[in-house]
């Protein structure tokens, strides 16, 4: 199960946008597609996630109203799917969490190792956090 290759994409110089509507009907979300995209952004903007750089809004003319679309990266995209409370949200933490096993596997590293590992990661990008906003 990848989801990416199941939710539309498109590339902006170097990066590579997900659409949201598609991660929204492949999810099965019952909520109205902009109240579902409005508390997913609120939500996940106290995740670090920014504007520009994880999500973009683009609006698209017609001959009636206007069409939003939102555009996520990889990494706002799976983080939406992991969160969401749809079964196909469900199935696809398990098939991460079994590539994770198995990823595990191949490096032949203990539980306690792999924590430590991902303490320190988290460390990192808390540090890495605070010196960007430190400059702001």
């Amino acid at each position: 199960m990848d989801l990416e290759k199941e939710i539309r994409s498109s590339s902006n110089g170097d990066q590579l946008w997900f659409d949201a509507r598609d991660l929204w009907q492949w999810l099965g979300v019952k909520k109205q597609f902009a109240a579902w995209i409005r508390a997913q952004l609120k939500r996940n903007k106290l995740r670090y996630f920014e504007k520009g750089i994880d999500y973009i809004i683009e609006t698209e003319k017609t001959a009636g109203r206007p069409i939003i679309n939102y555009k996520l990266s990889s990494r706002m995209c799976q983080h939406m799917a992991m969160l969401s409370e749809t079964s196909k949200g469900g199935e696809y933490r398990d098939w991460l969490l079994k590539i994770e096993r198995e990823l595990k596997e191949l490096e032949g590293l203990s539980e306690s190792e792999i924590y430590q590992k991902r303490l320190r990661e988290l460390a990192d990008t808390i540090e890495q956090e605070e010196k960007r906003l430190a400059l702001e």
